[in-house]
């Protein structure tokens, strides 16, 4: 299976000195964007206080790219609970660029293209 492109690779340098509020938003950003793809991908309307763990089951029973793709998106959550609501904690470039890892490895797991040009 091919590898899922580092899109923090393509920003290079750009995601150097980005202040830590900034690094916060592109997370929880980036997490909200994959949560709602991966929600129209597989047809679902979520509701309660609980969709985030709701949308993680729904992936864990349906094939084993899927459930891979559950591990990342939950392991992008994390990031983004992290940039939201640790503020005292300071991002690393590392964790921005996971976050963009993650984020892409769940896109190709599904087979999820869009607005970046079906990459």
């Amino acid at each position: 299976m091919p590898q899922p492109r580092h899109a923090a690779a393509e920003f290079g340098e750009e995601l150097r000195g980005l202040r830590r509020e900034d690094g916060a938003r592109l997370i929880s950003r980036l997490y909200y964007a994959i949560f709602h793809c991966v929600c129209l991908q597989l047809q679902l309307d979520l509701k309660g206080a609980h969709v985030h763990e709701q949308l993680l089951d729904a992936l864990r029973r349906r094939d084993a790219n899927s459930i891979r793709a559950a591990n990342r998106l939950n392991s992008l959550r994390q990031l983004r609970i992290l940039a939201d609501y640790n503020r005292d904690e300071s991002l690393s470039q590392m964790q921005l660029q996971s976050a963009m890892h993650h984020a892409g490895a769940v896109r190709s797991l599904l087979g999820i293209t869009g607005p970046t040009n079906g990459r």
